[in-house]
């Protein structure tokens, strides 16, 4: 079959590169979001905003895909299907899309360096982000333009392990963590071989490269004592003696450990020192939780407070919205429990200035609600 370029240049152009042209609607050689959102549709497929920005960060260069790119998805068979995410996904990437909106000050779809800082100081504090602001603006800027676009953000997370957006992903990250710990576990069997055959030479008192069953008996005594062997003494012993001569040499020694699973394993020990600790932690978790328990039982409220106490019975006392709202709001701690001026709205108030209702409100993690108040000026 001829090239692409073979068939472009005998006036034939194919329809993969035809249908990128139509929808490359400024002639800019690359589809934006708006233009891959428009074929996706035309094609019946509507995608959500979260899979659009999903699918720009798969296939896009920045916020653009390039034809080689886009030629690449269109070839597949499952072309459609790879840009759906489940539900969960979906909700996961909406968060990091709206936490995007609610520091894009200006709605002008980029985040600039400054409205970038107040981002950068919220993601350190949530413990979501651990490098420098500026090191950080430099890996998210990737055309350096002084801009940061909405898919350089939510690549910037899903590269950092913040954000998984597909299963794939996930999967990989259980058989790579796997691997280290066969890995690790390699390296401690490696190690407790080194320890094994460095306590020889020190027992091999008169350096015969031999040790007789006395010494054997210091040296077997010495491994089992710091953890390094896990075999009994006769067996050992006679394991390592096999021509009966009552002195095991440091080439069978060696070749011993190499060939017989005798080095410990963790599993293999019982240690009544650790039996003892362990019991003793689970008794302090036992009382750690029965005062947690008893903690979180209902303290009886007086008189006196159960007016700063803000419940939805009927008996409730609710002011205004904007009686409420600071700066300039009168009621003071003399009157309100001033940490909790949302819950002094009526459930419909409530509802309406808060944008959810107070049992869902009362879901909320605590950073969550604090910014909302912080929002609609009830702090």
């Amino acid at each position: 079959p001829r090239s692409e370029k073979a068939m472009i240049d005998c006036g034939h152009i194919p329809l993969t590169l035809r249908l990128f042209r139509q929808y490359d609607t400024d002639n800019s050689g690359g589809l934006d979001q708006k233009e891959f959102r428009n074929l996706c549709y035309d094609k019946g497929y509507c995608l959500s905003e979260p899979e659009l920005i999903s699918a720009m960060n798969d296939l896009g260069e920045g916020d653009i895909i390039s034809y080689e790119k886009f030629k690449a998805w269109w070839t597949t068979d499952d072309r459609f299907k790879s840009l759906h995410l489940s539900e969960a996904v979906q909700a996961q990437l909406q968060q990091a899309i709206t936490y995007f909106k609610h520091f894009d000050r200006d709605g002008s779809g980029t985040i600039d360096p400054s409205e970038f800082k107040q981002l950068h100081g919220d993601l350190k504090r949530h413990n979501l982000v651990s490098m420098p602001l500026k090191q950080a603006w430099k890996s998210l800027d990737i055309n350096d333009d002084g801009d940061i676009t909405l898919t350089e953000y939510v690549k910037w997370l899903v590269q950092g392990g913040t954000l998984v957006i597909h299963e794939k992903s996930r999967r990989e990250q259980e058989v790579a963590r796997h691997q280290n710990d066969e890995k690790a576990k390699r390296a401690a069997h490696a190690q407790l071989l080194k320890e094994a055959i460095s306590y020889f030479s020190y027992f091999d008192k008169d350096s015969s490269g031999a040790v007789d069953r006395k010494e054997f008996k210091r040296l077997h005594a010495d491994l089992t004592a710091n953890r390094i062997l896990n075999c009994p003494l006769e067996a050992a012993f006679k394991a390592l003696d096999a021509d009966n001569d009552g002195e095991v040499s440091f080439t069978e020694y060696v070749a011993w450990l190499t060939r017989e699973d005798v080095l410990a394993r963790e599993q293999s020990y019982h240690d009544p020192m650790k039996d003892e600790m362990m019991a003793q932690r689970a008794k302090l978790q036992e009382k750690h939780t029965a005062a947690e328990a008893e903690s979180a039982k209902p303290t009886p409220l007086s008189e006196a407070t159960m007016t700063k106490q803000p419940t939805t019975q009927a008996t409730s006392r609710f002011y205004p919205y904007a009686e409420l709202k600071m700066p300039g709001s009168k009621l003071d701690k003399s009157s309100i429990d001033v940490t909790q001026r949302e819950m002094y709205l009526d459930d419909a108030e409530f509802q309406k200035v808060m944008g959810c209702t107070k049992p869902e409100w009362s879901k909320l993690t605590n950073w969550k609600r604090q910014k909302q108040k912080q929002a609609v000026g009830l702090y």
